[in-house]
């Protein structure tokens, strides 16, 4: 597979399938956001929004959950009997201002968003640091087996040498 057969075919082949996969993302079932229902609001009535960027829980009041995102902050109306909690068990009163969370939500005409489906990761920031870690060892890694020799940079591999005893 790592050979310099057929080096043009494979590249060619690559980049096909990124190709193949960038226009079926473009023309496919695209995500629909909220300011895409707002646009349109009797086309997209009764339409699921996802919202998991980067949102954050400000407030939660009875009926209504207040979260801030991006776009700006909005109001997630809670239906009565909610029952989409992630997981399965969870209570609307272990959500507390400050938590990343994810959800699904449903647009109804007037232009409100109704509560489906909400998952809360209360440790969401301290596994992106953490995930940070292995890409920092590897970039040491990498600076520190690059070498300038002759006027140039020049990858030098590392390599063990370890000498065996014959007794």
């Amino acid at each position: 597979m790592f050979s310099d057969r057929y080096r043009a075919l494979k590249i060619v082949g690559i980049l096909a399938v990124l190709l193949l996969l960038g226009w079926y993302a473009h023309v496919g079932r695209g995500v629909v956001t909220l300011d895409l229902c707002l646009s349109d609001p009797e086309r997209f009535d009764g339409t699921e929004v996802p919202i998991y960027m980067e949102a954050r829980v400000i407030e939660v009041d009875p009926g209504c959950l207040r979260v801030s995102q991006p776009d700006g902050p909005l109001n997630l109306i809670i239906p009565p009997r909610f029952s989409g909690l992630v997981p399965p068990g969870a209570t609307m009163e272990e959500i507390k201002p400050g938590q990343s969370l994810a959800a699904v939500a449903v647009f109804r005409r007037p232009g409100y968003l109704e509560l489906k489906r909400l998952r809360v990761a209360p440790l969401r920031q301290v596994k992106i640091i953490i995930s940070i870690f292995p890409a920092v060892i590897v970039l040491i890694l990498l600076i520190g087996s690059i070498r300038w020799e002759k006027g140039r940079l020049v990858m030098k591999e590392v390599t063990k040498v370890t000498k065996v005893r014959s007794d």
